[in-house]
């Protein structure tokens, strides 16, 4: 009995740790290029691989097959203008997925790529912490394959103009997918997402960045659905499959400024949500909200919105508010004939209510933990004689 017990419990363990083993990665710490191609190399689904300086390339990286991460710490990969290729004479991108990798860019800046900063090519990029900069083609290409956004700052990108993240296919086979998961800034706010391909584009839940298609405008909004930047869906038929149909609302003080915001379709937009977004000087106030710029029909917030609609507000000068009354004429009292009042004198050996604070009573109350603790300890004694 004795022995089934043991061989049982041998069993179990046996089986935990296979299911452990997976899960358990290893981690490589390079200094330089040669150290970082050979961890690639060598590592298997689940290593970690972390720079502890910057690393400029000279051959580009090409990962295939394995699920690995490469956290910077806060460093660069960076990128030589005669950059030699790997499998693909015109790849001159710095960091590519293949068919069958996943590829986790951790706290780490990509800048000075020939092409682009990091490519999805049948395989898939998880984008968190990344910085990408000056790279002349652009900063990110979902090529066939997949690329997650959880944390990304793109600065200028593309040698024309800007290109913050193209999709596109070319002779890849999979069909190229966006996915939103946390945030992107950019600060170029012109051709952040450009669609050149079929694609699909999802914004997971509680994503604070969002991409949606208005037409044949890519949008991206932040965490209150306000647009902050624009790209373009190009080529004929070419199309964005997204779960959300949103329209804009763009609401216009004339002269003044203007904001708009993304909503979904056949939904209201609340009068509260349009005042909230609109930021006036101290001096302005908003007398309402209307269809057009002659201020003639009144906004109706009541009805659902199906298409891009324009809001025009009208606002005025504030009112002088003053508040001080003049006197009347039966106010004839002289402020200097109001009586005094004085504080009331505490006589010579009356007892004073008047709550003390202060030294003194920090004292008074040293002096009584004193006595308290001084009596404990005598009767403390007496019990031990």
């Amino acid at each position: 009995m004795r022995n089934t017990v043991k061989l049982v419990l041998f069993s179990v363990l046996v089986l935990a740790v296979l299911l452990v083993l997976p899960n358990i990665s290893n981690a490589a710490d390079v200094e330089t290029e040669e150290q970082l191609t050979a961890a690639i190399n060598s590592a298997t689904t689940g290593d970690v691989i972390n720079l502890k300086n910057d690393i400029t390339l000279t051959t580009v990286i090409e990962i295939s097959g394995k699920n690995i991460t490469i956290n910077g710490n806060g460093n660069a990969i960076i990128g030589t203008p005669d950059i030699a290729t790997v499998s693909s004479p015109t790849n001159k991108t710095l960091v590519t997925a293949l068919a069958g990798a996943e590829v986790t860019l951790q706290n780490v800046t990509l800048k000075d790529s020939p092409k682009y900063g990091v490519q999805a090519f049948d395989g898939s990029v998880i984008l968190e912490g990344v910085t990408i900069t000056n790279c002349t083609y652009g900063g990110v290409l979902v090529n066939g394959g997949k690329v997650t956004i959880k944390d990304l700052t793109l600065d200028l990108n593309g040698e024309n103009g800007n290109n913050g993240i193209e999709i596109d296919k070319g002779s890849s086979t999979g069909e190229p997918a966006l996915v939103m998961d946390g945030k992107l800034k950019s600060y170029p706010s012109e051709n952040v997402v450009r669609v050149l391909a079929n694609c699909k584009i999802e914004n997971a839940e509680g994503t604070e960045s969002k991409v949606f298609v208005n037409g044949n405008t890519v949008v991206l909004t932040d965490k209150n659905d306000i647009v902050v930047a624009e790209g373009a869906v190009e080529g004929t038929g070419v199309t964005a499959e997204v779960r959300e149909e949103k329209v804009i609302v763009e609401i216009i003080v004339p002269d003044l400024t203007a904001v708009r915001i993304a909503i979904d379709k056949d939904s209201v937009l609340s009068e509260e949500t349009a005042r909230s977004n609109i930021y006036l000087s101290d001096d302005l106030t908003i007398e309402g909200f209307y269809t057009d710029s002659a201020y003639k029909t009144a906004f109706d917030f009541s009805k659902a919105i199906s298409a891009n609609t324009t809001i025009y507000v009208k606002v005025a000068l504030v009112e002088d508010t003053d508040d001080t009354t003049p006197p009347t004429e039966d106010d004839t009292t002289d402020p200097s004939e109001e009586e005094e009042v004085v504080p009331e004198e505490v006589v010579e050996g009356e007892k004073d209510e008047t709550p003390k604070t202060g030294v003194v009573s920090f004292v008074g109350v040293a002096v009584a933990v004193i006595a308290i603790g001084t009596v404990s300890l005598v009767a403390l004694k007496r019990k031990d004689a």
